[in-house]
């Protein structure tokens, strides 16, 4: 009876749901619901969700749970908090704050024809929202979110609380020179100083097709797994370095 976007097993016995949100099922009040998998149904919920927020849930939250340690972050695209959850206690853990272009809660009690219309007046009002990704790591904390009905990728530099911006990323690992929008682009994991990357095989096969092989440059794969590679095949991993420029 749930209708959420990802989830997490937790300690064996339960499993969190969360990017739910959604009226069309029983649980539709919360954006957590903790799964006993012994007990067979929800035996706790998190985060209520205010009435007119409801009204705004149009997106899909595409990674919006990290484990961590002991627990696991966790965080949804109409609220600016990222949340930690550790042996019982979900408190929150990262405010992500646009200045003058936050979005005023008092905009959710309005009426919108439809999440276009609803767009379109953030856009005239010159504001960010939707923060549908993110990466928690040592060195840095990444996310991407909406501007001007565009995707941009947000790096914060935690060791000094400089922030970087763009719509773009430069590939100088595989085919060097090649940029990616940043909704196709989005580490999937972090862990010993490296960040890990899914190519969908598509993205190969169509960068092939379009530069010939012999524009292809030097590549960190052999070029004959390139070649023959066919867009059902499964996605590559690559492992890579983030340089911020």
């Amino acid at each position: 009876g749930l209708y959420a976007f990802s989830h997490i097993k937790y300690e064996g016995n339960y499993i969190f749901f969360g990017g739910n949100g959604n009226k069309i099922t029983e649980y539709g009040e919360s954006m957590v619901y903790v799964f006993n998998k012994w007990k067979g149904h929800v035996i706790k919920e998190y985060i209520p969700i205010n009435e007119n927020m409801a009204k705004f849930l149009n997106y899909v939250d595409m990674r919006n749970i990290q484990a961590e340690n002991n627990g696991f972050y966790l965080g949804f695209s109409p609220i600016d908090t990222v949340y930690y959850y550790n042996k019982g206690n979900l408190s929150p853990n990262i405010l992500i704050d646009f200045g003058k272009r936050n979005i005023n809660h008092q905009v959710y009690s309005q009426n919108f024809d439809d999440i276009m219309a609803f767009n379109n007046f953030l856009t005239e009002k010159d504001l960010c929202h939707y923060v549908y990704n993110y990466l928690i790591s040592p060195p840095l904390i990444l996310f991407n979110f909406l501007y001007k009905n565009d995707y941009w990728l947000c790096a914060y530099k935690t060791a000094t609380g400089e922030v970087l911006s763009s719509t773009v990323i430069e590939d100088d690992l595989l085919f060097k020179g090649n940029t990616y929008r940043t909704q196709s682009f989005f580490p999937l994991e972090y862990e010993n100083d490296t960040y890990y990357f899914m190519l969908q095989p598509y993205q190969i096969t169509n960068y092939i097709k379009d530069s010939g092989v012999l524009n292809i440059g030097e590549i960190n794969l052999p070029i004959e797994n390139l070649v023959n590679l066919k867009i059902e095949d499964n996605p590559v991993i690559i492992k890579f370095k983030c340089k911020l420029n």
